[in-house]
């Protein structure tokens, strides 16, 4: 979905312009799209999956500089390398599924609702975890806590 990867690069620029990271990957796929930051010390992976109505933002701690996937069997924080942004944020910062808002949200609107969407990700990644792009894991630890707890559930 090349319409999801320049909204994305548009609303998360601020990671190249404020925070030093680069773009170093995107890809459009049919079922949305995919874009990726590094800096010295932190990832973020940005996914819109359009059945699911979301964007993923996941935040990455980077082993010998790159962007590893947590393995399946994750059962400590030592073992997380990635978090959900989600994860992060207090329950009354965290985004639901567009349609869990309603034809009536602004996220429903045919011309802009797409870019608002993100927009509110962007937003929150940018003003909730300020530290965690500026490479302190303190709040890692929290939310990886939550992933592993999510992971042992299954």
């Amino acid at each position: 979905m090349t319409v999801f990867c320049s909204v994305a690069k548009e609303k998360f620029a601020f990671l190249v312009e404020e925070f030093d990271f680069s773009l170093v990957d995107e890809a459009a796929e049919p079922w949305g799209g995919e874009i990726v930051y590094r800096s010295g010390l932190v990832g973020i992976r940005v996914t819109y999956e359009a059945p699911s109505a979301f964007v993923f933002v996941r935040i990455y701690r980077l082993v010998e500089g790159e962007m590893r996937e947590n393995p399946s069997d994750a059962r400590s924080v030592d073992d997380v390398t990635y978090i959900y942004m989600q994860d992060a944020l207090s329950e009354a910062f965290r985004m639901r599924p567009a349609y869990e808002y309603g034809e009536d949200s602004a996220y429903y609107d045919e011309e802009n609702g797409l870019e608002t969407f993100v927009s509110e990700f962007a937003s929150r990644l940018k003003r909730h975890c300020r530290g965690l792009l500026e490479g302190d894991f303190s709040s890692f630890e929290m939310a990886a806590k939550i992933l592993i707890a999510r992971l042992t559930q299954r």
